[in-house]
């Protein structure tokens, strides 16, 4: 119930960034966000939203190590 109680909290803060800052792609990474049928999970509770708070949803690319990437790029910036 957990799992899925998650992606529908996660589709309200999806649908509000699109809301809010126009966002049209959202990568899920992590060791959520990877987990086998999250993404579909997330993307079904998303279309229980207008079409204009629904953002395309996808894997993140660089898979389990995006967020560390991430911070890394961002960090190499600050600097």
């Amino acid at each position: 119930a957990e799992y899925r109680d998650s992606a529908a909290l996660l589709a309200w803060k999806i649908a509000g960034g699109a809301a809010l800052l126009g966002v049209t792609r959202v990568a899920l990474g992590g060791s959520m966000g990877l987990r086998p049928g999250y993404l579909r999970r997330v993307q079904i509770s998303l279309a229980a939203f207008p079409a204009r708070y629904q953002p395309e949803v996808v894997h993140a690319e660089l898979g389990a190590d995006a967020g560390l990437v991430g911070a890394a790029l961002w960090a190499g910036r600050a600097i």
